[in-house]
C-alpha cells in the first residue's frame, strides 16, 4: 500500500474533530507552568556598575618608583587580581553569618564548599575597558540589595587600601635610605667646591652604583628579580661593579679611599662631600616628597579619580528565576507538542480515510462516483426514514438494516 501526505484540508479537519482535545490539553500544560512559576523559590538581582581606570596603575609622580602598565590584557588581568582578592575567604564568612547563607556547625570541608556556592551568586564581568558590572543573587529583595552594596564597598576599599599599603611600604623603605644617606654627609660636614670627583674615578663609580643601588631596592618592594626593570638595572650594577673592581685595584693599597670602603656606608658613599652623593639625596627627596604628595591627595576615598562607583544598586523590582512569562511560554510550547502526540495517536486508533481519493489509492480501484449529503429525510425499505447525512454515516445505516 501506498502512502499518501496530508493536505491542508485534512489536517484542518482533523484540527476540526479534535478541537476540545487540543484545546483542554495547551491550557492544561500553560496553567501548570504558571502554578509552577508562582511557588517555585525566587531569586532577585541587585547590580551596580564600578569603574577602575588606568591610572590606578599609571602615576606620574611616582612613575619612577613604579612601572606603569599599558598593556590592555594585563592591565585587565591585574583588575581581575584585585576583584578576586576583595572577595576572600574572611569577607564571605561575615556576608554569609550576616544573611544566615552558611550553617553555624559545618565543617572546614563543608565551610569550603559554602563559599564556593556564595562566590558563584556573585558574578563580575567588564562591560567597557575600565568599566565592570557586579552583581549579588540572593533568595529575597532586600537582601540582593544589601549583599550587592557590601560587595562593591569591599571591592573599592580592597582596591584603595592596596594601593596605599603600596605606596606606604615605598615610603618607608625610602625614609631609611635618606636616613643612611643624611648620616653620612652630616658626618663629613658641608661640601667643597673643589671636591668634585670624576665620573671615572672610584668616588664617582660608588656614587652610581650605590644610586643604582637604591633603585633596585625600591623595585623590589613591588616587583621580583625577573621584572625586565630589576633585570636591566642588575645587568648596570655588574657593569659598575666590575668597573669599581678594576679602579680599586689600580689603586695603592694605603690610599685613604680604600681605608673608608672597608665601612660599609663608606664603602657605597666614598665621601660626604661628593656631590654624587649630594644629587643622589636630593633625588631621592624629591621623589619621597611625590609620595607623599599622592598620599595626601588619596586620603579623601571619596574623590578619587582613578576609582568610582558609576550606577549604585537598586532593589530588584522583580525576580530573575522563575519568570511568570518564560514559564508561560513553554507551557504553550509543550502543550502544542502534547496535544499534537494525542491527535495522532487518537487518530491511528480510528482507522478511517481520509477522503475517497485516498481509498481509491490504498485499495488500487477506480473510483465510480460520490454519493451526496442527502437533504432532507430518506424513506428506507421495510419502513423508516434517515436524517439527511452522507456516505459514511448512511452505508453503516443500510448495512444495520
Amino acid at each position: 500500500m501506498r502512502e499518501q501526505a496530508l493536505d491542508l484540508q485534512d489536517i484542518l479537519r482533523i484540527i476540526h474533530r479534535n478541537f476540545w482535545v487540543i484545546a483542554l490539553t495547551i491550557a492544561l500544560c500553560t496553567a501548570l507552568a504558571g502554578i509552577s512559576a508562582y511557588y517555585l523559590p525566587k531569586r532577585f538581582k541587585a547590580k551596580g556598575v564600578i569603574s577602575l581606570q588606568a591610572t590606578y596603575f599609571q602615576n606620574p609622580l611616582v612613575r619612577d618608583l613604579i612601572s606603569d602598565i599599558y598593556d590592555q590584557s594585563e592591565l585587565n588581568s591585574q583588575r581581575e587580581a584585585l576583584f578576586k582578592y576583595a572577595l576572600n575567604n574572611n569577607f564571605l564568612d561575615k556576608l554569609g553569618d550576616k544573611y544566615n547563607l552558611f550553617e553555624q556547625d559545618a565543617d572546614e570541608a563543608g565551610r569550603d564548599y559554602e563559599r564556593e556556592k556564595l562566590r558563584e551568586r556573585i558574578e563580575i564581568f567588564s562591560t567597557s575597558p575600565g568599566t565592570f558590572q557586579v552583581s549579588v543573587t540572593s533568595p529575597g529583595r532586600i537582601s540582593a540589595f544589601q549583599m550587592s552594596r557590601e560587595v562593591l564597598s569591599q571591592i573599592v576599599n580592597t582596591i584603595i587600601d592596596q594601593r596605599t599599603t603600596l605606596l606606604t611600604n615605598l615610603r618607608s623603605a625610602m625614609e631609611g635610605h635618606l636616613q643612611s644617606i643624611s648620616g653620612i654627609i652630616g658626618a663629613a660636614g658641608p661640601e667643597s667646591d673643589g671636591a668634585a670627583t670624576s665620573d671615572s674615578s672610584a668616588a664617582g663609580v660608588r656614587a652610581k652604583l650605590a644610586k643604582l643601588r637604591a633603585d633596585i631596592r625600591l623595585l623590589l618592594v613591588n616587583f621580583t628579580d625577573k621584572h625586565p626593570d630589576v633585570i636591566k638595572l642588575r645587568a648596570k650594577q655588574n657593569s659598575l661593579e666590575a668597573r669599581l673592581e678594576e679602579i680599586s685595584a689600580a689603586e695603592t693599597p694605603d690610599s685613604p679611599t680604600d681605608v673608608k670602603a672597608t665601612a660599609p656606608l663608606a664603602a657605597l658613599y666614598t665621601s660626604a662631600s661628593d656631590r654624587s652623593v649630594r644629587e643622589l639625596y636630593a633625588d631621592l627627596l624629591k621623589k619621597l616628597s611625590n609620595i607623599d604628595i599622592v598620599l595626601n591627595l588619596e586620603k579623601d576615598r571619596r574623590n578619587l579619580p582613578y576609582i568610582s562607583i558609576v550606577e549604585q544598586p537598586l532593589i530588584p523590582s522583580s525576580a530573575i528565576f522563575p519568570r511568570v512569562d518564560l514559564f508561560l511560554a513553554f507551557g504553550l510550547l509543550l502543550g502544542i507538542l502534547c496535544a499534537t502526540l494525542i491527535v495522532i495517536y487518537l487518530e491511528m486508533l480510528r482507522g478511517t480515510f481520509m477522503s475517497p481519493q485516498f481509498v481509491s489509492e490504498q485499495l488500487q480501484l477506480p473510483l465510480l462516483g460520490e454519493l451526496p449529503s442527502l437533504e432532507g429525510n430518506l424513506s428506507l425499505p421495510g419502513g423508516g426514514y434517515l436524517l439527511g447525512r452522507g456516505l459514511p454515516e448512511l452505508s453503516r445505516e443500510i448495512a444495520k438494516r
